[in-house]
């Protein structure tokens, strides 16, 4: 629809394809690197219902995922400018590089933390790709959306989840309202952890795409680390 409206003529390339997707049902509070949700349904009854069967559209916050946009692009132009076909494959070339090394600094960092305490809580799940990659597990007051309502049952749940699994790492983020999130950790007693990038970049630490993810990671990893 909003190709449709905008009055655009050109090529429509859809960057993502090819990425290997999360369902709606396999989101909240799953252990990620198997997609596979969790047995406990109060641990993921925090799910968008309303979304299910749909995919979770969040891939770009997985660097794995990122480098199967950057190859759908580098084609994309290449095809309609084959006369830079060469500095195109270079500069993607770099790129992926560039996103492979970050990736492995992130696999060691978060490896480095114990399994049982891997556990985070954001307003809406925005980072089950990145939680896949991580092997951690995800927890959100609002399924996929951020503009999503949420339910005193969904923040029952949330809360009691919390305590049950001694959860030490709650974060805002940047482009939602986390009024809630912060009655979220003061319910449970945990210390709000920061403020994640999901969806929009900033002068504030998240200048570039590359530079979001290291900060969410640190942000992340040192928050767990320290429990």
């Amino acid at each position: 629809r909003l190709v449709s409206s905008s009055g655009f003529g050109g090529r429509l390339i859809v960057a993502s394809d090819g990425v290997s997707v999360i369902r709606a049902l396999s989101l909240s509070g799953a252990r990620s690197s198997n997609g596979h949700s969790g047995d406990d349904d109060e641990t993921h009854a925090n799910q968008a219902h309303a979304h299910q069967g749909n995919t979770d559209p969040h891939a770009w916050l997985s660097l794995r995922m990122a480098a199967i946009y950057v190859d759908n692009i580098e084609q994309a132009l290449s095809a309609l400018r084959p006369e830079q076909k060469t500095t195109f494959a270079q500069n993607a070339e770099r790129y992926k590089k560039q996103l492979s090394t970050l990736d492995r600094n992130l696999t060691e960092a978060f490896q480095g933390v114990p399994a049982q305490q891997r556990s985070i809580v954001v307003p809406h799940n925005a980072f089950a790709y990145f939680a896949r990659d991580y092997d951690l597990r995800v927890h959100s007051l609002q399924g996929l959306d951020s503009a999503a309502e949420t339910s005193a049952a969904t923040f029952a749940r949330v809360v009691r989840t919390l305590r049950q699994m001694k959860v030490k790492a709650v974060f805002g983020e940047n482009i939602s309202n986390n009024r809630l999130i912060k009655r979220v950790a003061d319910e449970a007693g945990i210390e709000l952890g920061g403020f994640l990038f999901s969806g929009a970049l900033s002068d504030d630490g998240a200048q570039s795409y590359l530079k979001m993810m290291e900060y969410n990671s640190k942000l992340i990893s040192e928050a767990l680390a320290s429990h």
